[in-house]
């Protein structure tokens, strides 16, 4: 996917010390750009961490990709491994704020992506019904999904994954499917995000992640990396299925739904613009400090 790598493979889970310093050596030697290499090597083995904080559907994946050709990483089950945790430098996983405290991530370099809240969701009922995930019923419809409350996700419901989900990832209370979103917790993920060390956009999802390259000493993709799915000319395109089907149509019900769903995620999507947009005037003009302050 990405021509240029020069994969590292330090503080990891895998060989123990003596194989993480042969990876180390290796990669040294194979590298491309060893200056980037060696500013890896050191914010590994200093125990930097690196969290990124995936929302669905907001080009994680690819994210998660590029970073996987450059850091150990790791994926959190729904059982924290902490010794995993310590030995790997980039953490990913749909955690939530008030999770962070469950596995001593409070002070690791945190990134996230945003994603235009009702595109985001739409986005999810396809990609879910497409890829048939957790036995996805052909019968629900956009209508249905955006007013489900049945269990069709694991133990919960769609609740989590499409109700304001920006709100409820950065509030640091926990709030339960079902639960209603009160102004303290939107305020609250609004301070919150403004402490995130890099905010991208889905919309700006090229620049974004040679922006992101830049930041954690990434040799930037020469490749464009393609998302799980992409609109073009109201068809969707599932990548790992490759099926394809006609979007319904937003019809004013439908709407007033997605209004629903979205009403606070607006404002955290909105103000995210903003600090994203500060964030890119500081890289293009050379004043971006990078993860480890240079």
């Amino acid at each position: 996917m990405i021509e240029d790598t020069d994969s590292i493979a330090i503080y990891g889970e895998h060989g123990g010390y003596l194989g993480q310093f042969y990876f180390s050596f290796y990669d040294f030697f194979s590298s491309k750009d060893k200056n980037l290499f060696l500013k890896r090597l050191e914010l590994a083995h200093d125990k930097n961490k690196i969290l990124f904080i995936h929302l669905a559907k907001t080009a994680g994946s690819s994210i998660i990709n590029h970073f996987g050709e450059y850091y150990y990483s790791y994926h959190p089950p729904s059982l924290y491994s902490k010794l995993a945790v310590e030995r790997n430098t980039f953490i990913r996983s749909h955690v939530k704020r008030s999770s962070l405290e469950d596995f001593n991530l409070s002070d690791a370099s945190k990134i996230t992506f945003f994603r235009n809240p009702k595109d985001r969701i739409i986005s999810l009922y396809y990609y879910s019904r497409y890829n048939n995930m957790h036995e996805f019923p052909d019968s629900l419809d956009l209508l249905g999904y955006l007013k489900s409350r049945n269990g069709f996700v694991g133990e919960g419901n769609f609740d989590f994954y499409i109700d304001n989900i920006y709100t409820r990832y950065f509030t640091s209370r926990n709030i339960k499917t079902g639960d209603e979103i009160r102004k303290s917790d939107v305020d609250e993920a609004l301070k919150y995000i403004k402490t995130l060390d890099f905010i991208g956009i889905t919309e700006n999802f090229d620049e974004d992640l040679d922006r992101l390259s830049d930041y954690y000493y990434m040799p930037k993709p020469q490749k464009k990396i393609i998302a799980n799915s992409f609109k073009q000319n109201n068809i969707v395109y599932e990548k790992r299925t490759k099926k394809k089907m006609e979007r319904e149509a937003i019809a004013p019900e439908i709407e007033r739904e997605l209004d629903r769903l979205t009403k606070y995620d607006y404002i955290i999507y909105n103000a995210a613009k903003k600090i994203r947009d500060e964030q890119v005037k500081k890289w293009k003009a050379g004043e971006m400090k990078r993860a480890m302050g240079d």
